[in-house]
């Protein structure tokens, strides 16, 4: 799991790759997850406007989905840090 070793660059590589792809196929939780580590660097490098917009993949089944409630509050820490930073 990507959240598991995160010193491991290999496997946060891989894990952002393999969520990239599955964010590609319209999956919520592919974009929630590819999301996080581009909000965090893992495996990729640091993206917060892209970590946005593919959030926006993230409520395909509804605001109940467990992958749009967990996209939602990452977007809010996104949003809050960008505005901090202005």
């Amino acid at each position: 799991m990507s959240l598991e070793k995160e010193d491991d660059v290999a496997i946060q590589t891989c894990a952002a790759r393999t969520f990239e792809k599955t964010c590609a196929l319209d999956d919520p939780w592919g974009c929630t997850m590819y999301a996080f580590h581009l909000s965090k660097g893992r495996g990729v490098p640091v993206n917060r406007d892209m970590a946005l917009a593919v959030l926006k993949k993230s409520c395909k089944y509804g605001p109940e989905d467990e992958a749009c409630s967990y996209g939602r509050g990452l977007r809010e820490q996104l949003l809050t840090a960008k505005q901090s930073a202005k």
